[in-house]
Formats: C-alpha cells, sequence, structure tokens
C-alpha cells in the first residue's frame, strides 16, 4: 500500500544519497523532511539510511578482504587492472537495480539488485586500493 511505496521511496533517496559511498548533512536532511513528508518519523528514516550505508552493510569488512573482493569479481590476483575493470563493470551491468526495475522485478529484486550492486562497488574498490590503481 502507501507505506510500501514511501518506503520504497526514501530506499532510493538513500541509494541515491550513498551512491558515492557517503551521504552529506544536507541529503541527510532532505531525506528526513520527505520522510516526515510521508509520515515518517526521524529515527525510521534514519534507520533506512543503515541499509544502504556502504560501511555498515559490505559483506566484505573483515577478515580476508582482498580475496572475498576477488571472488565476487570473479578475478585472480593476477589479472591485470583493464580486465578487472571489464570484470566489475559486466558485473555492474549485469546486476544494476534500473536495469532489473526497467525489466518488470518486483521491489524485493530490485533490493537484492542493489545489495549486489553495493557489495560489488565494495569489493572493487578494496581490489584497487590493493593493487594501487585507479
Amino acid at each position: 500500500g502507501q507505506s510500501d511505496i514511501a518506503e520504497d521511496m526514501l530506499r532510493a533517496c538513500w541509494r541515491m544519497a550513498w551512491a558515492d559511498g557517503k551521504a552529506s548533512r544536507v541529503e541527510r536532511e532532505l531525506i528526513g523532511v520527505w520522510g516526515m513528508w510521508l509520515g515518517w518519523t526521524g529515527p525510521q528514516v534514519e534507520a533506512l539510511a543503515a541499509d544502504h550505508d556502504p560501511m555498515k552493510r559490505s559483506p566484505i569488512s573483515s577478515g580476508d578482504d582482498y580475496k572475498s573482493a576477488m571472488t565476487l569479481l570473479g578475478i585472480r590476483s593476477d589479472t591485470d587492472p583493464l580486465s578487472i575493470k571489464r570484470a566489475y563493470r559486466r558485473l555492474l551491468s549485469r546486476h544494476h537495480p534500473d536495469k532489473i526495475a526497467g525489466s518488470g522485478a518486483n521491489p524485493q529484486q530490485v533490493r537484492v539488485a542493489t545489495e549486489k550492486t553495493s557489495e560489488l562497488h565494495n569489493a572493487y574498490r578494496v581490489v584497487k586500493a590493493r593493487r594501487g590503481f585507479n
């Protein structure tokens, strides 16, 4: 119903706010205002933010980050940077939430695609940092 639509809209706002890896104060304030317009409390809106914070929700956060990242990207330790970037972009294209939504997926499938995309971003960031390339 209406509450599901409101939640989906707020989640979309948080995905966009976290797209660059951080949500600015202004972005947080705007999403908070929009949430209140939709009948949500501040803490409820902020709770949704945590679902999209790459630092809080990345499965690649401890232990053997580099190996996990390579596995997720389907690469090996000797894969060259250009091939790593290609693998990353191919996976992003395959799992991008906009593409999934455009194919008629339900909200849960779009959420899963959003999570997968975030995992791919984090994995690529880990590999780039370890290998020292942009």
